[in-house]
């Protein structure tokens, strides 16, 4: 029997992580820039933009990690897609009998 809760479980995950990734930022653009002087401001402004490109990296680095693990599940290289008949390999009572 399957379980119904395998498949939500991953879905949630590739939803969670790139909301965890993505809340800092959006949280730091809507919080109201108060800085009374220009040098605060520039101060604000650059750290909000060192924090926007770390966004951007770690969500590129995401898109790659998840694009190599689907990339791999689907490959015929994975066990649960490897079909030894069509290769020619030994399978079966027979297969072990022989090594």
């Amino acid at each position: 029997m399957s379980d119904p809760f395998i498949p939500l479980g991953r879905l949630f995950m590739l939803i969670f992580v790139p909301v965890s990734l993505l809340f800092p930022i959006v949280f730091a653009a809507l919080v109201p820039n108060r800085a009374a002087d220009d040098s605060a401001r520039i101060k604000a402004r650059g750290m909000l933009l060192t924090l926007a490109m770390s966004t951007v990296v770690l969500l590129a680095i995401w898109v790659g990690l998840v694009q190599r693990l689907i990339g791999r599940i689907m490959s015929t290289e994975h066990p649960r897609n490897t079909d030894y008949r069509r290769r020619g390999r030994p399978h079966g009572h027979a297969a072990r009998r022989r090594c």
